[in-house]
């Protein structure tokens, strides 16, 4: 990732921790969408699925939020080595594995915090 792209993703970061869902979800949609297929983008997918499943929940779409938060640990593993370089991806994916066996929904996102490097 170029500074550009480190920037832009905390900026997701940062909307998201402050429980702006649908902000975060477009920062992140609008890098993978800049990226196309010139870049390495893998590393946005569960983070973009992240947030879209908080919008899926809000929208009484509960299957849709489901697959989405369980697919977002499936790529957060995949792409564990990678994004450990740019935030905590083991405290995420320790997180995510709890939440998704105590709470529901939109409850979920009450107790999840991505932890970034470099959070301004």
């Amino acid at each position: 990732m170029n500074n550009n792209e480190v920037s832009e993703f905390y900026r997701g970061i940062k909307a998201f921790n402050q429980k702006d869902y649908p902000k975060a979800h477009h920062i992140w949609e609008h890098s993978w969408m800049r990226l196309g297929k010139s870049g390495d983008r893998a590393y946005l997918k569960p983070f973009i699925m992240l947030s879209a499943s908080y919008q899926n929940y809000e929208q009484g779409k509960v299957s849709g939020g489901d697959f989405l938060f369980k697919r977002a640990l499936e790529r957060l593993k995949e792409n564990q080595d990678f994004l450990a370089n740019f935030t905590d991806v083991n405290s995420l994916i320790n997180q995510i594995q709890i939440i998704i066996t105590k709470y529901d929904k939109l409850d979920r996102f009450n107790n999840i915090q991505i932890i970034g490097e470099k959070i301004k």
